[in-house]
């Protein structure tokens, strides 16, 4: 299994080797950042399927997604994430891949 980080910004040179074989783990803290949500949507147009990491329960990248998992870290201040809600992140993305391997094993059986 082959796996990159990229940011949102970027996406758009990766989006060709982009199909339904990929999964795409998108992270927002008010699930509504432009960069990502512009590079979910392009991952949905090659058949990816989408998993997100997202503090703000019905925002844009929670509906788009195929799995979500909230974060609940409580609201942004001053428009700087509150440092509580770095390391849920970090903890989030370290447990998020036992849960990705999963779903892609479901996807390939």
């Amino acid at each position: 299994m082959f796996s990159d980080v990229v940011m949102g910004s970027e996406f758009g040179f990766f989006s060709d080797s982009i199909d339904k074989n990929t999964i795409i783990l998108a992270i927002s803290h008010s699930g509504d950042t432009v960069d990502v949500m512009d590079g979910v949507r392009q991952a949905k147009e090659n058949d990816a399927k989408i998993f997100s990491l997202v503090n703000v329960v019905g925002s844009s990248l929670a509906r788009v997604s195929d799995r979500v998992l909230n974060t609940n870290c409580g609201p942004q201040i001053r428009s700087l994430p509150q440092v509580h809600s770095h390391r849920n992140y970090v903890y989030y993305t370290n447990s998020c891949l036992p849960w990705i391997i999963n779903s892609k094993k479901e996807r390939t059986n």
